[in-house]
């Protein structure tokens, strides 16, 4: 009886933090559902010839757009950066 209660200021942190974590989990799952949702009705008024009503936000469309294209950008950065750092290497190696 007196472990359970010494058991307990350290038990409702605990159970918190997992009840906060699966909360997130069944948020993003169901957010994911609704897109889905919205991605197949928008295909089948596609398919029966409808003209779909534009993006809820096509401006977060061209935010994420921005961002992936910059870090493209940052990326091929690097790699001619280490490209031309192995070139001097390999400069070096041979004189």
């Amino acid at each position: 009886m007196d472990d359970m209660q010494l058991a307990w200021p350290f038990l409702i942190p605990i159970i918190g933090t997992i009840c906060t974590f699966a909360y997130i989990i069944v948020l993003t799952l169901s957010k994911a559902r609704v897109r889905e949702l919205e991605v197949r009705e928008r295909i089948a008024m596609i398919e029966r010839g409808l003209v779909p009503p534009p993006e809820v936000d096509p401006r977060g469309f061209d935010r994420a757009m921005r961002s992936y294209d910059r870090s493209r950008q940052r990326e091929r950065q690097h790699r001619r950066r280490a490209d031309h750092d192995q070139h001097r290497r390999r400069q070096r190696q041979y004189r």
